[in-house]
């Protein structure tokens, strides 16, 4: 029964690191996507459309998609190491003869609330991609507008 509760601990640890390490991956994705909006926003503010535009619409969304890429694998590769931890206990505590698997009721807590909170981590990136590419899109269209004159 101890070395039970040992190995439930241990797994426990490496499931509670990689939630960690979703939270650490989550705060830098928002901090760098605040200041790349920063940097957008100001851009936009201070005139420098006429001359960078290139910066304001072509750079600052591509950084800013690339973050969002990088962070949506990192956390997904967290999330999936999350995954194949439940899948270990389960297995192993199913293997158990002293049946300690029912006493930790271990299936519920797995099931549907692991899959809800993992919602807001992998959604998040798919949104800045998204946010990014619109801004980049209509900025260049803008763009566009401005330098190519209108055919009567």
């Amino acid at each position: 029964m101890e070395h039970n509760q040992y190995i439930h601990n241990t797994f426990r640890k490496e499931i509670n690191y990689e939630q960690s390490l979703i939270s650490q991956r989550m705060t830098w994705l928002l901090m760098i996507e605040a200041f790349l909006f920063t940097t957008f926003a100001i851009s936009l503010s201070n005139g420098a459309i006429k001359s960078f535009w290139w910066l304001t619409f072509l750079v600052i969304p591509a950084a800013g998609i690339i973050v969002s890429y990088v962070g949506m694998i990192a956390i997904k590769a967290a999330i999936e190491t999350i995954q194949f931890w439940h899948k270990k206990q389960t297995a192993f505590f199913q293997e158990d003869s002293n049946k300690i698997y029912e006493v930790l009721d271990l299936d519920k807590r797995e099931g549907h609330i692991h899959f809800v909170s993992m919602l807001f981590p992998q959604r998040v990136p798919i949104f800045f991609i998204i946010l990014w590419l619109f801004l980049g899109i209509l900025g260049c269209l803008q763009v566009w507008k401005q330098f190519i004159p209108v055919i009567p």
